[in-house]
Parts: C-alpha cells; sequence; structure tokens
C-alpha cells in the first residue's frame, strides 16, 4: 500500500518546465584535496541518483548527502536537497533549518525554495511566517506552469488560516503517542475491536525475513497485532504472519466489531483492492478479494461498514465521484454480495482526496480524512452526523490537537466514546506516521454513543461442543437488527451494541432450535455483559421460551415490540419442514382458571397469525392454551407471575 504520505506529497512532484534546476554541482576549489572533492562527487552523484528516482528513495538519497555535507556545508543545491529529503523524514526541524542554509547561500537555488519554506513552517504550526513565504513565493514565481502554483500555494494560504482558527478553538482532550506499539519506522491506520482490547495496524518495521523488502530497501508493510494486558495496557506489537502478510505491501483498512473480520489492501491487484480474512479459531483465512462493485479495476482502499452490515462505506477513485478519492456507499445483498454502489455528494466529497472513512457503533457518527473542506493542512479528520432524512451533514473539523498541518486519518473510536485511535505525523512522532490515542474532554464525549459490549460463547447443551451461530440483536422499539457470528471453532462471539436499549437477541445454528434472550443494558448497569449460550439440537424437541414477546394486560394483541423476535422466528421456522411447530401460550394463575387457558390460547393464535404473515406454512403450526399449567415463576410473587404469563414455541417429528 502506498503511504499516506506519499499520497499527500504526490503533488509536489508536479513537473515545472520552468522549473529546471540551476546547475550548482559541487566544485574543487570548495575543497581543502582533490581526495575529499573526489570522495563527495561520488557520494554526490549516488545521492542525486537516488533523489531524482523520485519521494520512495529519498532516504536512500539523504544517506549520501550527509556524507557529502561532512566534507562540505556551503553549498546551496546540497542544502536545498537535504532539507526536502529531510522534510519527507518527518524531520521538519533539520528540513527548515537546511531550507535557511541554501536560501542564504543563494536565495535562486530553486524556485521551489520558497514554497518549500512555507511548508516547513506550515508544518511546525507557525502559521503567519508560512502564509508569509507562500506570499512571497506567489510574487515571484514565474514560468508556464505559475498558475498551477499559485493556485497551489493559494490553497496553501487557505489551509493556514484554517489552522490558526482550529488552534484558537482548542479542542481540549489528550493525545498520547502509544510508543509501545509505535516505532521508528511508519506505523499507521490503527484499528480496534469493540472492547478495545486488540489493534490491528500496518507497519514498515523490518521482519525476520530478508527478502521481504522492497527495491529502496525498505521493509514492505504488513499487518501487525496489539494487545492490552490485564492492567489496560498495550503490549508490544507483533507481525500477524500468513496467511495475511505477504512479500508485497499489505494493510489494514478495516475491522469488524469482535475483531474477527479483517479487511486488508492489497495493491498488488486491479490497481488496487480490498480483501477479507477472517480469523477461525486461531487461524486466520486467506485473504479474498470483495466482489464487485465494491473491487473495480479502479483503487479501493478503505472500507467500514454500518452496525448491522447493510452498508459498506469505501474509498474509490473509479469514475463517477466527485473528485479524485471518494468515499462511496454499496448495499449488502444478505448473502456476501453488494449493489447499488454510489459515491457520496459533494457534502462530503470534494475535488481533493478523501480517505480512511469510519462508521462508529451508534452508525450514525462518520470519521473520515480528508485533503479538502476545511483542513489545516495534508489530510485532516472530520465528523458527520446522518441527519433524520438519511442525509449526511456538513462535515466538521474535528479540530486540534488531534488535526495537525501533516497527515492525520484512520481515527476510529471506542465502544464507549470516551476515546479514538489514528495515525498522524506530529513533531513528536517515533517514525514517519505514529499510531495516537485520543482521550475526548470530558464535555466532548457523546453519550449516545456509548456501546455495550456484549461477549460470551454458544455451544450445545449436552456435549459442550462449541457451535457457529448467527446472533440476532433487534431493537424491540426501532427493529434496527446487529448481526455477529460466533466463531465456528471455538463458538466465541463479542458484540457491540447501543446502551439505553432494550434489544430482542436471538441466537440460530444449523440442527439447532432457535434460542431466544432479553437483553436491557442501561446507565446503570455494567458495560460489559458475558452470556454463556447453550442450544438444543432440533431433534431433542425442547420448549423455548419467546423472552421478547408481550401483550398489553389482558389483551390478545401483540404490542410492536413482539415484531422483532418475531420476524426472527419465522425465518427459522421456514427451515424447519421436517417439523411441526407447536406455539404455547400461558398464563399466572391470577383469576379465573377457565378464563386463563381461553386467554392464553387466544395469544398463541396471535402469534401463529403473525408467523402466517410472514409465509410460515399455516399447516405446520398449531397452537395451544396451557393456562396456569407448568409455572416457571412463584405465582405468588408479582415478578414470578410475570414470568409465568409467556408464549413458548416447540418443534414436533412429524
Amino acid at each position: 500500500m502506498k503511504t499516506t504520505q506519499i499520497l499527500t506529497f504526490a503533488l509536489l512532484l508536479f513537473s515545472l518546465t520552468a522549473y529546471n534546476q540551476v546547475n550548482k554541482a559541487i566544485k574543487v576549489e570548495n575543497f581543502s584535496s582533490k581526495e575529499d572533492f573526489e570522495i563527495a562527487q561520488n557520494y554526490y552523484f549516488q545521492a542525486n541518483d537516488y533523489y531524482d528516482d523520485g519521494i520512495e528513495w529519498y532516504d536512500k538519497a539523504l544517506e549520501n548527502y550527509k556524507k557529502v555535507h561532512e566534507l562540505i556545508q556551503d553549498n546551496a543545491e546540497l542544502n536545498y536537497k537535504m532539507g526536502v529529503c529531510y522534510y519527507y523524514a518527518n524531520d521538519h526541524f533539520h528540513a527548515l533549518e537546511h531550507y535557511n542554509k541554501a536560501y542564504q547561500l543563494d536565495p535562486k537555488v530553486d524556485e521551489l525554495l520558497m514554497y518549500r519554506i512555507a511548508e516547513a513552517f506550515q508544518f511546525k504550526l507557525q502559521f503567519e511566517e508560512a502564509i508569509k513565504h507562500y506570499q512571497k513565493f506567489i510574487d515571484t514565481v514565474e514560468g508556464t506552469d505559475a498558475p498551477t502554483w499559485k493556485d497551489k500555494a493559494t490553497r496553501k494560504i487557505e489551509e493556514c488560516e484554517n489552522g490558526k482558527e482550529l488552534i484558537k478553538n482548542f479542542v481540549g482532550g489528550l493525545v498520547v503517542n502509544l510508543k509501545k506499539v509505535n516505532s521508528k519506522y511508519m506505523d499507521h491506520s490503527p484499528l480496534v475491536s469493540a472492547d478495545d482490547k486488540t489493534m490491528f495496524f500496518t507497519s514498515r518495521r523490518p521482519t525476520s525475513i530478508p527478502e521481504d523488502v522492497d527495491p529502496q530497501g525498505r521493509s514492505y508493510e504488513d499487518v501487525y497485532i496489539a494487545t492490552k494486558d490485564e492492567n489496560g495496557n498495550w503490549q508490544d506489537a507483533v507481525n500477524i504472519g500468513d496467511p495475511i502478510n505477504t512479500r508485497n505491501h499489505d494493510a489494514t483498512i478495516g475491522l469488524s466489531a469482535d475483531g474477527k473480520t479483517l479487511y486488508i489492501y492489497d495493491g498488488k491487484h486491479n490497481n488496487g483492492d480490498i480483501l477479507i480474512s477472517k480469523l477461525e479459531g486461531d487461524k486466520w483465512t486467506t485473504p479474498v478479494a470483495l466482489p464487485d462493485p465494491i473491487n473495480t479495476k479502479y483503487q479501493e482502499n478503505a472500507i467500514s461498514f454500518t452496525p448491522d452490515n447493510k452498508w459498506a462505506y469505501f474509498v474509490s477513485n473509479r469514475p463517477g465521484g466527485v473528485g479524485q478519492k471518494d468515499i462511496w456507499r454499496a448495499e449488502s445483498d444478505g448473502k456476501g454480495g453488494f449493489k447499488n454502489a454510489k459515491a457520496l455528494s459533494n457534502t462530503i466529497n470534494t475535488k481533493f482526496n478523501e480517505q480512511a472513512v469510519f462508521i462508529s457503533s451508534d452508525g450514525k457518527t462518520m470519521y473520515f480524512s480528508s485533503e479538502g473542506h476545511k483542513t489545516m493542512g495534508g489530510f485532516d479528520i472530520f465528523k458527520s452526523a446522518l441527519n433524520a432524512s438519511g442525509e449526511w451533514d456538513e462535515p466538521q473539523n474535528i479540530g486540534y490537537p488531534v488535526n495537525t498541518a501533516g497527515d492525520d486519518v484512520f481515527f476510529v473510536t471506542s465502544s464507549d466514546g470516551t476515546r479514538a485511535y489514528f495515525s498522524s505525523q506530529k513533531l513528536n512522532s517515533l517514525g514517519e506516521q505514529d499510531v495516537y490515542m485520543y482521550v475526548f474532554a470530558e464535555s466532548d464525549q457523546d453519550e449516545e454513543a456509548e456501546n455495550i459490549v456484549i461477549r460470551g460463547n454458544v455451544k450445545d447443551e449436552k456435549t459442550g461442543k462449541s457451535l457457529p451461530a448467527v446472533l440476532t440483536f433487534t431493537d424491540t422499539k426501532t427493529n434496527e437488527v446487529i448481526k455477529v457470528k460466533s466463531d465456528p471453532q471455538t463458538g466465541e462471539f463479542l458484540a457491540s451494541v447501543p446502551k439505553g436499549k432494550n434489544y430482542a437477541l436471538n441466537i440460530t445454528s444449523n440442527g439447532y432450535t432457535m434460542l431466544s434472550e432479553s437483553i436491557n443494558p442501561n446507565d446503570n448497569q455494567n458495560k460489559n455483559f458475558v452470556l454463556n449460550l447453550d442450544m438444543n439440537q432440533n431433534s431433542e424437541c425442547k420448549p423455548i421460551e419467546l423472552q421478547n414477546v408481550w401483550f398489553g394486560f389482558d389483551k390478545i394483541e401483540l404490542l410492536p415490540e413482539s415484531h422483532g423476535e418475531l420476524n426472527q422466528l419465522a425465518e427459522f421456522l421456514k427451515g424447519c419442514d421436517n417439523y411441526m411447530v407447536e406455539i404455547g401460550g400461558y398464563a399466572s394463575s391470577d383469576g379465573d382458571y377457565k378464563y386463563n387457558v381461553k386467554l392464553s390460547k387466544r395469544r398463541a393464535e396471535a402469534v401463529a397469525a403473525y408467523l402466517y404473515t410472514k409465509g410460515v406454512n399455516q399447516a405446520s403450526v398449531k397452537t395451544v392454551g396451557y393456562g396456569p399449567e407448568n409455572p416457571i415463576g412463584n405465582n405468588k410473587t408479582k415478578a414470578g407471575r410475570l414470568k409465568n404469563r409467556r408464549v413458548e414455541f416447540k418443534l414436533i417429528n412429524k
């Protein structure tokens, strides 16, 4: 995967026919001996070859320029080129030092010198100095490409003006460099599981495989994984290994809430594709490309899903967008495919690059990075909310200290809404780019966005065998659905659902009777739930209580909150052609026995009638009213009587 720096700074390589550098090669008369001159000349020629090959070779060029600089310091061209190399190595202190030296020696050594001095000041957040130098560049630049460069410098001045306002309106919070995770190399694109215990990110640190390097001798990008210890501290990251990492660039771009589905960027095919890998037990599956219309012959390099997995948001440079790289949306077809890919409007997308889209756990907040909008330089992170009409609102720059004049990308929030992780070029970075944690200021924490983390396992009640299952959480008020899958080998699952709501939880596994649970998280409960779920095989014909089916007092009409669970039951029953289905109604012992039997029968019939509307075969269903029989609660208490007023279903062998 091409680095974000290359994406950001590629525009600076725009060729200027009028900007051919003046030949300022080193000369023998500037050295104390001919021998020193020949040594310096050799290194200088090597350095220039690397320099002319482009940004990816600047580190090699700098190595050679430094050796020349040991022998001669007062050369304008040498200092200018060293400044350029230092700038792209994220060492802006030395970049500005060499730019200034070059200017002192020869202000006309390169027509871009003033522009580059302004860039260095901008990165150091010295916006007034940057504006002054950009303006001087605009006033003096000449040549056929001067209008293009004037436009670029004008845009840079706009960024500096934005930066002045953003710093003045400091948002607070705490930005922390995760030094335990980072290295002196490039570390970026963090993704974190919903329980905030596992992080995946991309790094160019060296591996133990000598041949795992690019033509420049730098390690390819690999996926790394870090976990927290029992005290909540991030531990040293480890290479995730095969089959995710290959002998080429492999990078993190998306993650499911449970941390068991990882999306990877593969730049080798179709100009860049999105691949998917799943964790089964302790092994990752071989990554495979997502189908069209997600992947095309163009580049796709970031993806995020809504909590219900209905919509995929991704980044692509395909035609039909607003600018260069745009954010697109596609609808899941429910079978592993996608349809109706469409670019978001120009409210979100700009004529510049958008990148690193992330949909938060509430499904209504989008974070993304952009070179457009009101950025203070490079990529800035923006936030947009989904409004009542289903459109994304005008993005807001999330401000300083998260955003800087460098690249700030891949902003992902924790489930509880208190923290976020992102990658950035900052003055205190250990490498070219680092992974940071941002702790929101208390006043800025989104209480509504806080989530409850639910974890557990699914197994066969008799044998204890772990089961692959689908867990469906249905908001009983809105009928919005969040689905997760348990690990097919371990039966473990992890879900992240918005707090303060009531959920019908239905668990299905092939050959097993659907299980019903009720989840009622609220502000006063622990934010971490553990559910150990035992399932019975269909052939055991055991009754299952429908815990999320409700009626009004002394009524037979289903309350709307029941529809979510009954929808899931209908889907389950349509796959049980070999069985009859009994819907049984129960009542408490309050009141007349015969009346309670009749009431429970009519409630069972109401459930069956709803199932028929959803396609369940009426001939395969029978209803029974059991009245107060088979109580599961104490009829002498209010809570017990409530438990006894229930509806169950069971499968019966034909």
